[in-house]
């Protein structure tokens, strides 16, 4: 069980009840929705499935625990839920890929009870990794001849795209301050934000002693410090608002 995960299931408990209504938007697999249900959740999952993705809903299709639990998502991104039926919606690092957020997280204001949370696991744009080691890292680049990912800033954060074969990948660091201003023009409040993990600086390091280091740094960071501005990886709690605003 990762981190994030055993976090933010402890966020929906502490906050949503021992027996809420849950889902996972962007639930891949369904890993975080199989644990939630082991731990006495009515969860459900939902993701899009396509393109490259398809195989991930045979593998749900396949599997007794959780094909009558996960759903797709419409082209559109309306989600196949009615209106206040969810105690709590969890998001583990999922719009960082999602081109137009709009629509999706406008959906899970419309699914999401009166009172009910969302908790929200994203990179953060104002993180000292995005500010300082990403732009070393594209200097460090060009000075070898080497083309960086193309990056462009938007309202949401930082959007960077990253090509593989014929298949774009946009991967976004969110500007947390604008995420927080959007989900209240929806009726969602910032309740709590944590910081996940510090940074993901073990990717670019090549010896496994030098990973283990940054590892045993991000739980050092999580469990000890836990600001989360200067963290990479932040997770936010929102309500939505019982009475409109």
């Amino acid at each position: 069980m990762s981190l994030n995960h055993a976090f933010i299931l402890d966020q929906v408990r502490r906050r949503a009840g021992e027996r809420a209504a849950v889902l996972d938007f962007g639930c891949g697999q369904g890993e975080f929705v199989a644990l939630a249900r082991r731990e006495g959740l009515d969860a459900q999952g939902c993701d899009w499935y396509a393109g490259p993705w398809a195989w991930l809903f045979d593998d749900v299709k396949n599997n007794p625990a959780l094909r009558d639990h996960v759903k797709q998502i419409a082209p559109d991104g309306r989600l196949p839920f009615s209106d206040a039926r969810f105690d709590a919606v969890t998001s583990n690092m999922v719009f960082e890929h999602v081109v137009d957020f709009e629509k999706p997280i406008g959906e899970i204001a419309r699914v999401l009870k009166p009172g009910g949370k969302f908790v929200l696991a994203e990179n953060n744009a104002r993180s000292l990794e995005v500010v300082f080691l990403e732009r070393l890292v594209n200097v460090a680049k060009r000075a070898l001849g080497r083309v960086p990912h193309e990056r462009r800033r938007v309202p949401l954060g930082i959007e960077e795209w990253q090509v593989a074969g014929s298949d774009g990948l946009m991967v976004r660091k969110t500007d947390m301050p604008a995420l927080v201003r959007h989900c209240s023009g929806l009726g969602l409040e910032l309740k709590k934000r944590f910081a996940g993990q510090f940074t993901e600086a073990y990717v670019r390091v090549p010896t496994r002693l030098a990973k283990r280091a940054i590892h045993a740094f991000n739980r050092f960071y999580f469990s000890r410090v836990g600001r989360p501005g200067p963290a990479l990886s932040n997770v936010l709690v929102f309500r939505k608002r019982r009475t409109p605003s």
